[in-house]
């Protein structure tokens, strides 16, 4: 009996260390693939041209601002589904009272 439970200990610490070490391999892989596209991009940058750049520049500041705009919409939306929600609710407890 005891041959089992220890047999199963070193089975298990086994397995774990064998987790730990995959999660380390899958981290250094994700690290790897993350600077690998770091450096492309770096280098993409410094091969544009001032047009390119200006163009990348343009685009990303009108994306932000739509991106900006759609989440303050969404705030305004959210917002009103909110008053409109106590409203009903309101509602439905005072005709309840009635």
């Amino acid at each position: 009996m005891d041959r089992e439970d220890r047999t199963a200990g070193i089975r298990r610490l086994a397995r774990e260390r064998f987790a730990r070490w995959r999660a380390r391999k899958s981290q250094e892989a994700l690290n790897r693939m993350r600077d690998a596209e770091n450096e492309y991009h770096r280098r993409r940058r410094e091969e544009e041209s001032q047009e390119e750049r200006q163009k990348r520049i343009a685009f990303f500041s009108e994306y932000r601002e739509r991106i900006h705009q759609q989440q303050s919409q969404d705030i305004v939306n959210q917002s009103l589904y909110f008053c409109e929600s106590q409203v009903d609710q309101s509602s439905q407890v005072n005709l309840t009272h009635h």
